[in-house]
């Protein structure tokens, strides 16, 4: 079995890494240092994960890209949310 971290608050993320000796993966998720919100992991969320050997997936989705999104207002162009800010999250990861 594979625990998939990505929908864990703070609490069971800590606790299922307590509890759980398997392999583990997040399927889609960012940086909180990026993207100040609590469905981002935090740093030392991430150096668990990759302490672990799991597989980070990115997630796509503008507001977990960039702060301030909001829903049916910002535009990617106007927010500067493309690829390049994904790829500062896969970079913050692997720094």
């Amino acid at each position: 079995m594979i625990l998939d971290a990505t929908h864990l608050c703070d609490d069971a993320f800590w606790q299922a890494m307590d509890n759980f000796n398997g392999p583990v993966w997040a399927s889609h998720n960012n940086c909180r240092a990026l993207v100040d919100h609590n469905r981002q992991f935090s740093d030392d969320m991430i150096k668990e994960l990759v302490g672990r050997g799991a597989v980070i997936g990115a997630a796509l989705d503008a507001w977990m890209m960039v702060s301030g999104w909001v829903r049916f207002k910002s535009t990617p162009k106007e927010m500067n949310c493309n690829l390049e800010v994904m790829v500062d999250h896969i970079d913050h990861i692997c720094q």
